[in-house]
């Protein structure tokens, strides 16, 4: 790895191999003696042949920086390890098994991997830059979408998981706004794949495994720490799709805990409530998709990608409904209720 910075006596930029940090040595510049300081991978710094450009996200499996791939001369986002979590053996495996799943995986709407490896103690993974910005950002920026359009990204993102788990029998376990990426032509990109893991691991594993990912969005099998299929993923793009219709993010709360809490208790309101366009197969839809057992959900992706089909022509779900109490989606009776509901709401604000 090599790294960049400035002489402290003359200014004058050094870019040298990060093996040299903590010595001694004669600035190239203006000859005096300065010590290289100890820095993290950061703009400017080359890692593995792929020199920093900016930071553009980070989360707990490390930093992304946009950067440029010197022996191709293209952008790519740069995957970066936090170096002082170098000694944490677990996320490590979980960082190289996202290198492993990603080279595997080839799919329109999934973020391509370029390049993996290590360079002077750091571990790094090139993926294709997506010149765009994550839906949650957009959604922060724009407010809720419009149904058409919101169907259609869960539409393509729908095809990926499908394509992962009939492929490779993947399920990503952290589907959520900020982990869908809107190139500029709007195309939606499925990144962040740290958390994956196949369906066939090792019970042994699994058991040892922390609960992992977002709690606003996760499956309550998930929360309760039970066996998971691709439906745990169906239920978790429900909720990103009930973000994205209402803006509103599911079962908010002040802490990790007190969101797990509302998550198990507690019910989600009809989406009409805060946009009232939403067509009734689209609720039915939300219904089913939020079920609170697997075997309420949809069987397959091929089933619920077919209903997404039927929902954007506004035809209703193929799927039988969920029974009464069956979903953490609470459906007003009929529009006299939802009415009373928004006025409610409005008069709490």
């Amino acid at each position: 790895m090599l790294i960049s910075f400035p002489c402290a006596r003359c200014g004058g930029r050094l870019e040298i191999d990060a093996a040299a940090m903590g010595t001694r040595i004669g600035c190239p510049h203006c000859g005096k003696p300065i010590e290289v300081p100890r820095v993290k991978p950061g703009p400017g710094a080359t890692v593995g042949g792929f020199k920093i450009q900016r930071l553009i996200g980070a989360g707990g499996m490390g930093e992304v920086y946009l950067a440029r791939q010197l022996s191709l001369d293209r952008d790519v986002a740069l995957k970066v390890f936090p170096p002082d979590l170098a000694e944490d053996k677990e996320r490590v495996r979980r960082f190289l098994n996202e290198v492993h799943l990603l080279a595997r995986l080839e799919h329109p709407n999934i973020v391509t991997a370029h390049e993996a490896g290590e360079d002077g103690g750091v571990l790094f993974m090139a993926m294709a830059y997506v010149n765009g910005e994550p839906l949650d950002r957009q959604l922060e920026r724009a407010g809720p979408l419009p149904e058409k359009r919101a169907l259609q990204i869960v539409r393509k993102i729908a095809a990926a998981l499908a394509y992962a788990w009939n492929e490779h029998r993947l399920l990503h376990r952290d589907i959520k706004p900020s982990n869908i990426l809107l190139d500029a032509h709007g195309e939606p990109k499925l990144a962040d794949l740290g958390l994956s893991q196949r369906a066939d691991r090792r019970p042994a594993d699994a058991a040892e495994e922390e609960i992992l990912g977002t709690p606003n969005y996760m499956s309550p099998e998930q929360v309760g720490g039970g066996e998971l299929d691709c439906r745990s993923d169906m239920y978790s793009l429900g909720a990103t799709l009930y973000h994205m219709l209402t803006g509103q993010l599911p079962f908010q709360a002040g802490s990790v805990m007190e969101t797990l809490h509302k998550q198990i208790s507690e019910t989600l309101p009809d989406p009409r409530v805060f946009a009232p366009s939403i067509s009734d197969p689209c609720v039915r839809l939300l219904e089913i998709m939020l079920a609170k057992t697997a075997g309420e959900r949809h069987a397959t992706w091929e089933s619920l990608i077919g209903d997404l089909d039927r929902v954007k022509a506004r035809k209703m779900p193929m799927r039988r409904p969920v029974a009464k109490g069956a979903s953490v989606l609470l459906r007003a009776k009929d529009e006299a209720s939802l009415a009373e509901i928004r006025r409610l709401r409005v008069s709490a604000a």
